[in-house]
């Protein structure tokens, strides 16, 4: 299978070369279109008003198409499919994300906005974030069963045109599988006022996770519970239940 694999860390990322290497193992045909640098909380930006450049780059011990793109994970996929590979990719990976995209961080995520650009261009895609770890590196022992299970997933169930699949999974000791909804993250948030020297106020988006109120048994309560969890996202964003009460 032909897999385009991009992320949002950035193309030096621990966690784009773990899923390249793991593919490449299972015998895919894999390109490469990530961004040059850090894109994290990007969404779905895209680059309109200055050049996008993209130049070869080079991973250890993968001699297939690798560019790093001065620009966003959207911009990655849309110039990887419709510019740089010679032939239309079977599947778009993107992660691995160093940091979970669970809840509403789907809104956010630039690892998850390059899966979506994907299905905005008719094709299939999955992104992968795992738990981020402070002081340490990343461990990526339990990725080729996530692939298993994920890449089975799809197979038995074919992702429908427009809908991506969302999959999370715990550095290590992953207790077993779940395919369940977005559940509802809950933050302390608040911004860290600072001034600069020249006495200009400058400010930091400082807080952190409260977690999931309610036992909803959701990606987020799954996740919290040791398991690998994967929900499905539509680009269909319209709230038809609404619609149809408000319809002319």
């Amino acid at each position: 299978m032909r897999i385009l694999v991009t992320n949002d860390d950035g193309i030096d990322s621990p966690g784009l070369r773990a899923l390249v290497r793991d593919l490449t193992v299972r015998g895919h045909d894999v390109a490469v279109v990530a961004p040059n640098g850090q894109q994290s909380a990007i969404s779905r930006a895209l680059t309109m008003n200055r050049i996008l450049r993209s130049y070869p780059a080079e991973l250890a011990g993968f001699s297939g198409t690798c560019q790093r793109v001065e620009g966003t994970p959207v911009d990655c996929v849309k110039l990887g499919v419709l510019e740089l590979l010679t032939e239309r990719p079977d599947l778009v990976v993107s992660g691995v994300n160093i940091g979970t995209n669970l809840g509403g961080d789907v809104l956010y995520s630039g690892t998850v906005a390059a899966a979506m650009e994907a299905a905005y261009l008719g094709l299939p895609a999955v992104a992968y974030s795992t738990s981020s770890v402070r002081g340490g590196f990343p461990d990526f022992g339990m990725l080729d069963d996530v692939l298993e299970w994920s890449f089975t997933l799809i197979e038995e169930h074919p992702l429908p045109r427009g809908t991506i699949l969302n999959v999370n999974f715990p550095q290590r000791d992953v207790k077993g599988f779940r395919t369940a909804p977005l559940g509802s993250m809950n933050y302390d948030e608040h911004y860290v006022r600072r001034v600069d020297p020249r006495g200009g106020a400058y400010y930091w988006l400082d807080g952190g996770s409260l977690g999931e109120k309610e036992d909803a048994r959701t990606d987020v309560y799954w996740f919290d519970n040791g398991y690998c969890t994967a929900t499905p996202l539509k680009l269909d964003i319209t709230d038809h239940e609404f619609l149809h009460d408000i319809i002319d």
